[in-house]
């Protein structure tokens, strides 16, 4: 913490011309703030990932991309704008954004496929989206009305889940529900 405060003290204020040696110092000072556990971040993340590091005394600011929710499949990384308060050997988030890394996946839209599946119900259609069951049940096939076509993960899914609540809402009506997961029957 030492070399930390006693290199800022050095700095004048604004933008840090040398991030490297403030990135390495606050890294081996960073336990001894307060706050660091409960944003779950720990010092060594920050090395060659700040940007607009700023010097405002006692406090120095600067934003980190973190890349969490890319490893569930989202095409966008958190954007965290940090301060390090020296005084109150504090740090804490102020602010989270987010920041576009990848193109999102194609629009699609889902409700024309769940109106053309539920035309097909009503009118006892076969299709591959469907399975119609010995029971007199009728079950969507999500994954083939919507298979996995490289698209993120988050948004496959997302449209599957949408699909089903459309078919059973255009299902309504004529007396059809879900009785199982995926699986409508008629009361």
């Amino acid at each position: 913490m030492r070399d930390l405060i006693a290199y800022l003290r050095s700095l004048p204020p604004g933008n840090v011309a040398d991030v490297e040696t403030l990135e390495r110092l606050l890294r081996d000072a960073w336990r001894d703030f307060d706050g660091w556990r409960e944003e779950g971040m720990d010092g060594y993340k920050l090395l060659r990932r700040t940007e607009d590091m700023r010097w405002e005394p006692p406090l120095l600011r600067f934003v980190l991309e973190r890349h969490g929710g890319t490893n569930l499949g989202s095409t966008r990384a958190e954007l965290q704008h940090w301060v390090v308060d020296i005084k109150a050997r504090e740090v804490r988030i102020e602010k989270r954004g987010r920041r576009q890394l990848h193109s999102m996946a194609p629009r699609v839209e889902v409700k024309p496929v769940a109106i053309e599946l539920v035309e097909k119900i009503l009118n006892g259609s076969d299709d591959p989206r469907l399975k119609w069951n010995k029971d007199g049940t009728v079950s969507v096939r999500r994954t083939i009305a919507f298979p996995d076509d490289g698209s993120f993960k988050i948004t496959l899914s997302g449209r599957r889940k949408r699909l089903i609540a459309y078919v059973a809402e255009f299902l309504a009506p004529q007396r059809w529900s879900e009785v199982r997961m995926n699986t409508f029957g008629k009361h």
